[in-house]
């Protein structure tokens, strides 16, 4: 089943962010308590020592992407199926993009496939999680341990190079933290 769910606590909790922040006097801005509260409370939850937060996930594969600190021309594999953001933020800053086929039964990024568009060339795989369900992450960091390389730099996002394998965790499922 593709979609997300929401319990009432969810929506309870985004129905009074919306409400607060429609006071002229007080806006939402970037930096209020609920959002630094939110920033340190997800990195104790994922373990590390700092968070930051950001307003789309188009800016935040953008900053992956960065974080990578790629040369142009080295090839990222990103799902043929995605939201826009992903390939462009590939694009974006020079690397060559790499489609890879999706798993037809979830819409992610299908690992057999991009292991297969590996080269001397791939410096990451960029995957997303969509559509309420999570990439398939145990395969592509299975891959990524197989494919080092040593030009890969170290960083936390939700970029896999095949080198350093770095991960963002950014849900739970089944107990598990997933991402």
């Amino acid at each position: 089943m593709l979609g997300g769910w929401y319990t009432d606590k969810e929506i309870d909790a985004a129905v009074r962010a919306i409400r607060e922040s429609m006071d002229p006097g007080v806006g939402f801005g970037f930096i209020v308590d609920q959002i630094t509260e939110f920033e340190r409370a997800f990195a104790r939850y994922v373990g590390t020592a700092h968070a930051v937060s950001i307003c789309t996930a188009s800016v935040g594969l953008d900053m992956a992407i960065r974080c990578l600190d790629l040369n142009p021309g080295d090839e990222v594999i990103c799902p043929a199926i995605n939201f826009q953001a992903a390939p462009l933020a590939v694009l974006g800053h020079g690397e060559r993009l790499v489609f890879c086929k999706i798993n037809p039964q979830t819409l992610q990024l299908d690992p057999v496939d991009a292991e297969k568009k590996l080269t001397p060339r791939t410096r990451a795989i960029l995957t997303t999680h969509m559509n309420g369900l999570s990439a398939p992450m145990d395969e592509l960091l299975e891959i990524a341990h197989r494919h080092r390389h040593a030009t890969a730099a170290p960083c936390k996002s939700s970029v896999m190079p095949p080198g350093p394998v770095a991960v963002a965790t950014v849900a739970r499922r089944s107990e598990r933290k997933a991402g």
